[in-house]
């Protein structure tokens, strides 16, 4: 409620991707994306439907080594 992120997204960025000379600790997000859940159907030959709702999920990679790391690159 005080506008910082919880502690597991602390090192993210706007983009959802850790910033770089962040220092990263166990259970920290590093990479935080959403895929579509319908990833293996394939749409090539085929028509999209214009009013389509793509379903996505959270598919987060957590940082699990047990001593923090910092970001580069």
């Amino acid at each position: 409620e005080d506008g910082k992120p919880i502690f597991q997204h602390e090192a993210l960025g706007p983009d959802g991707l850790a910033e770089v000379g962040v220092e990263i600790q166990s259970g920290q997000t590093y990479i935080n994306k959403c895929v579509p859940t319908n990833a293996t159907e394939s749409v090539v030959g085929g028509q999209p439907t214009i009013n389509q709702q793509q379903q996505h999920r959270e598919t987060p990679v957590n940082y699990r080594a047990p001593v923090p790391s910092v970001v580069d690159q």
